[in-house]
């Protein structure tokens, strides 16, 4: 993923900046401080996204219909990613 980045589409731009595999194995409680820090951070995007996609029912411009569909799969991206970093803290504590 990358870091949001002015002047750029901000729909494709997402980078999780709180999340922190190594902190999560050695300093658990931290790292859900961080996981509460990164919902936040994320809130702020699911925002845009809504934003877009609003202004695409209000305009029917076609720009906002692909700028919501490309939120909708950076989204997707981050949930896969979020599940496999679940996935191996959970392989790592049993």
């Amino acid at each position: 993923m990358t870091k949001l980045i002015p002047g750029q589409d901000e729909a494709a731009k997402y980078e999780a900046i709180y999340l922190d595999k190594i902190l999560l194995k050695q300093a658990p409680a931290i790292a859900l401080g961080n996981a509460k820090k990164e919902l936040i951070h994320l809130g702020a995007y699911a925002t845009q996204a809504f934003e877009a996609a609003f202004l695409f029912v209000e305009t029917s411009n076609e720009k906002y219909a692909d700028k919501t569909q490309k939120f909708e799969d950076t989204f997707n991206n981050l949930d896969e990613e979020l599940t496999n970093t679940s996935l191996s803290y959970q392989v790592t504590t049993n």
